[in-house]
């Protein structure tokens, strides 16, 4: 059992109800080092204190505005500079009591100056298409610079995928260590009839394609599936379409994709699950056209359940499809797109390798993560 009191901090609200990969992270992550016997605690920038799986979650205190890693540029500065990170820090860290703490776990670089005194781990979700498209094209390689510029001994880096891995690790000349996220599959399994989940939703009983991601068409490329299930719905026979993914600051997307799918022959929904197992419940194929990566619960979340999935053609992707049949790559262009579609359409349900999962499960997650902080704690 690891001697030490964790703390981890989250740039994101967690609350009960959340669903984005990075909240799941904090969540999965602290809970799972909680019933392993690991003393966990989590800061969040904003939100409510609650507990979730015995672990207790803590807003920063002086933190009236709800903020998350979209908002800080609006809040606390319109630059992305060393001496503006530094400020962001010390706002938090006024405001912070970390004393009892003997490590430190960082969900965000953005953190990068935040109590630089503790040992520290950070976790690098940071997506850098999704970082330039917010503070600007080259900012996350900027960013990256004022890290290297500024080491700290006592401060070490994990990824979730080898690319970007070995892409951050270039870049900051640090080792990092490579510790895929994990997934629950238990919570992912719907035992509930299908005919029920469409009663209550309002759903046909076609064939059913599923577009699982949150509806941030940058990112995750919903537009791109639309224009390519339009050029494949003359192929596919009688067929229908669901997009989940309907966080509301997202819904104002939801007329492009209308506008997109009226050019087909098939019937779309858009739909806020409140069980998303629900949805790869209905699901005969899924899938995942994100544009960027740093991991992709969506897709790994598809494969783990056996559906057939098309997945872009982006490393982390490829990372964990390989030796899973049921992955179909493709091209994100909507011709090629329609085309993978269509292959995957037509093929016979193929089932999962063994032991293809082992690695993603979440028990032997956390050991990983346990070991790591005994060896950062030992030095």
């Amino acid at each position: 059992m690891l001697k030490a009191k964790v703390l981890i901090v989250s740039l994101w609200e967690i609350s009960n109800d959340c669903v984005g990969g990075t909240e799941r992270y904090v969540i999965d992550l602290s809970s799972q080092l909680h019933l392993q016997g690991v003393d966990v605690d989590v800061l969040m920038l904003s939100g409510e204190k609650i507990t979730l799986n015995g672990v207790k979650y803590t807003p920063v205190k002086g933190f009236e505005k709800k903020v998350n890693e979209y908002m800080i540029k609006k809040e606390f500065f319109s630059i992305l500079t060393e001496q503006n990170l530094k400020n962001f820090a010390n706002c938090i860290s006024k405001n912070c009591d970390v004393k009892k703490y003997d490590l430190i776990h960082m969900n965000s670089l953005l953190f990068y100056f935040l109590f630089p005194e503790k040992k520290r781990v950070f976790a690098i979700h940071d997506n850098p298409s999704d970082f330039d498209n917010n503070w600007g094209t080259g900012s996350f390689k900027r960013f990256l610079k004022i890290v290297n510029k500024n080491k700290f001994k006592k401060t070490f880096f994990v990824a979730p995928s080898k690319i970007h891995g070995e892409e951050i690790a270039s870049l900051l000349h640090e080792k990092i260590l490579v510790i895929p996220h994990a997934l629950n599959l238990k919570d992912l399994v719907s035992k509930r009839a299908k005919a029920e989940i469409r009663a209550q939703y309002g759903i046909g009983d076609s064939y059913t394609i599923l577009i699982p991601s949150r509806l941030e068409l940058f990112q995750k490329g919903q537009d791109l599936a639309a224009r390519a299930l339009c050029k494949a719905s003359s192929s596919l026979g009688k067929f229908q379409v669901i997009f989940s993914g309907l966080d509301p600051q997202y819904e104002k997307n939801v007329k492009l994709i209308k506008s997109i799918c009226k050019n087909g022959n098939f019937k779309y929904y858009f739909i806020k699950f409140s069980n998303i197992g629900d949805a790869y419940r209905l699901a005969d194929l899924v899938i995942v056209p994100s544009r960027s990566e740093i991991f992709g619960y969506s897709a790994l979340e598809s494969l783990a359940l056996g559906k057939k999935t098309v997945l872009s053609d982006i490393p982390t992707f490829r990372e964990f499809s390989i030796n899973n049949p049921s992955a179909y790559i493709s091209k994100l262009d909507p011709m090629t797109l329609s085309k993978s579609i269509i292959r995957a359409f037509q093929s016979k349900d193929k089932k999962t390798p063994s032991g293809w999962f082992d690695k993603y499960e979440p028990r032997s997650w956390a050991k990983n993560y346990i070991k790591f902080y005994e060896k950062i704690i030992s030095k």
